[in-house]
Order: structure tokens, then C-alpha cells, then sequence
């Protein structure tokens, strides 16, 4: 089947996403700004109405009301239709914008699910999409349709390009792409059950189990000149804890107290204070290391 316009390439696309990124971006920005705290006290709320103020953008963008162009693409000259040109309904707009934002619109909710379960289903679907988006959008060099395409059965297509001739999608992507996703979802589950069995991730996470100011720990292990050293990462719900010399003291007192092994030069830790916000496609995190012997 000749097409009427070739398929828009790779870089083509991705700068015109990225200047759709930075467009919203901007103004989640502004809005995580305005908020201030109040963000903090209402982070799923939040992550969510992100999600559903951004849609719009791309969901209005792709379809037939302004002819499959959002902005990012009407500067590149690219535009979202079917194999036969028509543009996308609403519906399929909707379907398609919604499990792209899907993959960015979320990367801290998992930070304040308390159930276990539910947390690291969370992860795992969404590690599961990101990971079959990011094949196809590299390899599938063929229809360069990605999984939001090929649900609704879209195209990107290079207004500025001449006529050609519509390839199928290389049957053995799809060989490739569950494997690529089974390695995606042995590296969220394989650290979490070794966590679940690992003593010195059992008892960090038993002690500040009824601390309000710690949402997860994740802890690792690597070795340093033959010295076990032990990584911990605290991820806490405000940025103000990262860079809090008393909240610092008050962990390290606690691991200390409670955990002296750690500290008998036989081994080490070293401990990461993470808090992170994000508003649609806008995310900004906090992050610092320390080790005990600098508190």
C-alpha cells in the first residue's frame, strides 16, 4: 500500500516530543511551585490531577480537532493518522495519550503505597510499559509505531516527505520485546525478594517501620577492597528531610544504637536520603548521600 507521506524518523519524533515535554513541563513547574508543602501533604491527589491535566494536551493534539499536530509536532512537520490518513478520533486519541503518559506522569507514586503488593505491581506494570515503549521506539524501525500506535492502529507520518510504500512491523520484535521485558521485570522482582530474606534489610526496615518521616527504605550491598558495605536508601516524603542535619543524626543514632555490627569497621553503610515530586510530565528529586562518619 503506497502511503501518502513516509514515516516520520527518529529524531524527528523525538524532538518534537521533547519540545512538548518542555512546553508542559514548564507548567507543571509552575504549579509544583505555587503549591509549595501543600504538594507534599497530598502527593497521590496530586500526581493524579497531574496526569489528567496534561492528557488534554496530547489527547486534543493527536486528533482530528487540530489535524494530529501538537505543538512539538506542527514545528517538526509531523502529524498522528491512520495508514489511510484520516485523523484519530477522540477516543483513540484519548487511548493513545493516555498509556504514553502513563510511563511519565507517574515515576514517584509507587513512593507512597504502603502495600507491598500493590507498590510493586505499580512498578512492575509500569516498568512493563516503559519497557515496550522504549524497544519499539528504538528497533521498530520498520512502522516506528510504538505500543500507544499500534492499540489504535496510528502512525507518525513526515508531512515534508515524499510518497511511500507502508512496511509491516518485523514479526521477531515481538520475540525480542518479551524478552527485553522479562529482564525488566526480574530486575524489579529478583532485589525485591532478596530484600525480603536479607537480614539487615529486614531489621532497618523493623525500626523505622512506625516513622512517619521514612515512606520506603531500599537497601543494597556491594563490596570495597574485600570491606561489605551497606547502601540505604531512605526516601521520605519532603525535600526538607534530604538536607535535615537533625533527621540525619536521628538515623544515624538509631542504625547505631540498634545495629552496632554495622559500625564495626568490619563493615560499612552509607545511606541515601531521597524525596521526589512530580506534577504531569514535570518531576524534580532531592537526593543525598552520606556516610556515618561525616554526621
Amino acid at each position: 500500500m503506497l502511503l501518502e507521506h513516509a514515516i516520520a524518523g527518529f529524531w524527528k519524533r523525538s524532538l518534537a516530543f521533547i519540545i512538548d515535554l518542555i512546553l508542559v513541563g514548564i507548567i507543571g513547574f509552575c504549579i509544583v511551585l505555587l503549591l509549595g508543602d501543600f504538594y507534599y501533604q497530598h502527593p497521590v491527589l496530586l500526581s493524579l490531577l497531574g496526569y489528567l491535566l496534561t492528557l488534554p494536551y496530547f489527547m486534543i493534539g493527536d486528533s482530528y480537532i487540530l489535524q494530529g499536530q501538537t505543538l512539538g509536532k506542527k514545528l517538526l512537520n509531523i502529524n498522528v493518522a491512520t495508514v489511510n490518513q484520516k485523523f484519530l478520533s477522540l477516543k483513540q486519541a484519548f487511548i493513545r495519550s493516555s498509556i504514553l503518559l502513563l510511563i511519565f506522569c507517574f515515576n514517584t507514586l509507587h513512593f507512597y503505597i504502603e502495600n507491598e503488593i500493590l507498590r510493586l505491581s505499580i512498578q512492575t506494570f509500569l516498568a512493563v510499559l516503559a519497557a515496550t515503549f522504549g524497544y519499539l521506539y528504538i528497533f521498530n524501525r520498520h512502522t516506528r509505531q510504538t505500543l500507544h500506535d499500534l492499540l489504535v492502529k496510528s502512525y507518525v507520518f513526515d508531512q515534508k516527505s515524499p510518497a511511500t510504500e507502508v512496511e509491516k512491523i518485523w514479526k521477531y520484535h515481538y520475540l525480542f520485546l518479551v524478552i527485553f521485558i522479562g529482564l525488566n521485570i526480574t530486575g524489579i522482582v529478583v532485589p525485591y525478594q532478596e530484600s525480603r530474606v536479607d537480614p539487615v534489610a529486614i531489621k532497618v526496615n523493623q525500626l523505622f517501620a512506625h516513622s512517619k518521616d521514612i515512606l520506603q527504605i531500599k537497601t543494597g550491598k556491594y563490596s570495597s577492597k574485600g570491606t561489605p558495605i551497606h547502601t540505604l536508601q531512605f526516601i521520605v516524603p519532603n525535600p526538607d528531610l534530604v538536607n535535615s542535619s537533625e533527621f540525619e543524626q536521628y538515623v544515624h543514632s538509631t542504625l547505631q544504637t540498634q545495629m552496632p555490627e554495622l559500625f564495626t569497621g568490619q563493615q560499612r553503610v552509607e545511606m541515601q536520603f531521597f524525596s521526589g515530586a512530580q506534577f504531569g510530565i514535570y518531576y524534580q528529586y532531592f537526593s543525598k548521600w552520606v556516610k556515618p562518619e561525616e554526621i
